[in-house]
């Protein structure tokens, strides 16, 4: 299993290859002595198998994260869990899924053909997050 730092190195590697601007304004702080501290990340996901949030918090919980706290946020249609890191300097993880049994069928259409994309297996593997 891989370890959380370098699940976490790869998750960054991954949003500053797809954020460029990130990963500069992080070098221009690195650069004049900053240290960088991520204090959360967050996921986005879709109450669909086999992407549900339950799936995508796993990855941390395997990993010694611990439970934090459940939201529901009503107005956006969403429930959401935070989970606490098992050691100092690790950022919390929040975890957001997105009701589609109360938004419109277009939408719900969308995200069932979005979650039906995914293939068997490939949400336990940490590179799928």
């Amino acid at each position: 299993m891989t370890d959380i730092r370098t699940m976490l190195d790869r998750l960054w590697d991954d949003y500053a290859r797809l954020n460029p601007r990130a990963k500069a304004v992080h070098d221009l702080l690195t650069a004049r002595g900053e240290r960088v501290v991520n204090d959360h990340i967050a996921f986005r996901t879709f109450d669909l198998s086999p992407i549900a949030l339950p799936a995508i918090a796993a990855h941390f919980t395997a990993r010694g994260y611990t439970h934090g706290g459940d939201y529901d946020i009503a107005e956006k249609h969403a429930t959401a869990v935070h989970l606490e890191p098992p050691e100092e300097g690790l950022p919390k993880v929040f975890v957001s899924e997105l009701r589609t049994g109360e938004c419109s069928p277009a939408l719900r259409a969308v995200a069932l053909g979005l979650a039906g994309q995914v293939p068997d297996g490939a949400v336990a593997d940490p590179a799928f997050l």
